[in-house]
């Protein structure tokens, strides 16, 4: 009799052991497949191939992509969400990455990503952001059911500088002349020129025909605005 229940809870244990392997053999499964999803996305965006790469998404009216404070629903909104961003006029698509994924499987069929998204520009500018995804399994592989990405705030400054040309500089130092020197004085030495040099503005009244002295003449950085020095030139 006792080695009868020592047979038994012995079988027990075999199949329970057996079955914890297929668990965990099939989640690995899944995690991959997952995974491979994402890596065929990320090569499509690289080839600019937006069709190939909406391929990873449930083409059903039932998808959710949630950004920023905006919701779509359906594959088709998604889609024109994506060409509205990265293929209008003055858009374009960059190099991307994805990193630090982190796949669950949520049972046979489930699963829920979360990672972080990168691009690099031809400018050399760098939006990055978090993404969690939901995926499901159907019979023509996993597919994305919901997305909500976020992208970080750009604090990054215009590859231009913020003072790109000789109408901003001028219109800076007007700005600041006028609470040192007084509208009466600053429109004596009206119109102002700007010239650039190692990357900064140096701005300067016109002097009138036969007047003598100088001008209100300031210095800006082009890369961030910065006034460096004011004076009053002879």
């Amino acid at each position: 009799m006792a080695k009868h229940i020592a047979a038994v809870l012995l079988a027990c244990f075999c199949a329970c052991s057996l079955c914890a392997r297929a668990q965990n053999s099939n989640a690995t499964d899944s995690k991959a497949a997952v995974e491979h999803v994402l890596h065929v996305q990320q090569d499509a965006w690289n080839r600019h191939d937006l069709d190939a790469f909406m391929s990873g998404y449930w083409k059903s009216p039932e998808l959710t992509f949630f950004s920023g404070a905006n919701e779509r629903h359906g594959w088709q909104e998604t889609m024109d969400r994506y060409k509205a961003t990265y293929q209008s006029p003055g858009h374009e698509m960059g190099k991307l990455e994805f990193a630090n994924l982190r796949v669950e499987t949520l049972g046979d069929d489930a699963a829920f990503v979360r990672g972080e998204w990168h691009l690099t520009m031809s400018d050399g500018k760098t939006p990055h952001g978090l993404f969690t995804l939901v995926f499901r399994k159907f019979p023509d592989g996993w597919k994305i059911v919901h997305d909500h990405t976020s992208a970080a705030e750009d604090t990054s400054l215009p590859s231009r500088g913020v003072v790109p040309n000789e109408i901003t500089a001028v219109k800076i130092a007007e700005a600041v002349f006028l609470p040192v020197y007084g509208e009466e004085e600053v429109s004596k030495y009206r119109p102002y020129e700007g010239t650039l040099k190692d990357g900064v503005w140096t701005v300067y009244g016109t002097l009138k025909p036969n007047a003598r002295g100088g001008t209100p003449t300031m210095t800006i950085e082009k890369s961030d605005g910065k006034v460096t020095e004011i004076w009053f030139s002879q």
